[in-house]
């Protein structure tokens, strides 16, 4: 494999992830920055030649590259050379093309996100509209919003493919996070727009079918 995808919202153990990736690869690291095609055209300079030593090109949070940078970096992870690797990073596996994920190993960082807050995204989504708005009364910042749409979407996907009954009701709740998501991404009101995800993600007990309110 020469391609992998670290999918997580810590840094710290993404950073941790990414030595030890190299280490493990007995590859030298070197981070570079893409967010646009000619940024993509001057990496593919630099991988034609030849390298001597394995070489990991890391490039993060690839969720912020363009769609078209990203299909012109696609060929990169399809005809690696032999000591090149590639580490990419994202905050969620969800905002990364499918193209792309189908390509890499994925490596899911615990503790941050990605799993061991599934309870909480689950209660969330459980909770009546007013709790609903006591807890995005306390998300202030853009940035901590687009992380809880995004584990919440995390989890939708994983619950859509899991379950085989709401499924018209969990792909409702994924249209209005992805909807709120996309928003927030655009310098929507954090708020208004935490507010109107409560709204349209209350749906009575979609993830508690004994009808348990907590």
């Amino acid at each position: 494999m020469h391609a992998y995808l670290l999918a997580g919202s810590n840094k710290e153990k993404i950073n941790q992830q990414i030595e030890q990736l190299t280490h493990k690869l007995a590859a030298s690291p070197m981070e570079f920055l893409i967010s646009k095609i000619d940024d993509v055209r001057t990496l593919n300079s630099f991988t034609a030649l030849s390298l001597n030593k394995k070489t990991a090109v890391v490039i993060k949070e690839i969720e912020n590259i363009t769609p078209e940078a990203l299909n012109a970096f696609l060929k990169n992870l399809e005809e690696p050379q032999e000591n090149l690797f590639y580490i990419l990073t994202a905050r969620s596996l969800h905002s990364v093309l499918p193209t792309i994920v189908s390509r890499c190993q994925i490596i899911k960082i615990a503790g941050d996100g990605q799993t061991a807050d599934f309870e909480r995204i689950e209660k969330l989504l459980d909770m009546k509209v007013n709790q609903k708005f006591a807890f995005i009364d306390k998300v202030k910042k853009r940035d901590e919003a687009v992380v809880v749409m995004e584990e919440t979407l995390y989890f939708l996907h994983n619950r859509l493919t899991e379950k085989a009954d709401d499924k018209t009701n969990l792909a409702k709740q994924i249209l209005a996070s992805q909807n709120t998501l996309n928003n927030l991404k655009a310098n929507g009101n954090v708020n208004l727009q935490l507010t109107n995800w409560a709204i349209n993600t209350d749906i009575t007990d979609t993830f508690n079918p004994q009808g348990h309110q907590v």
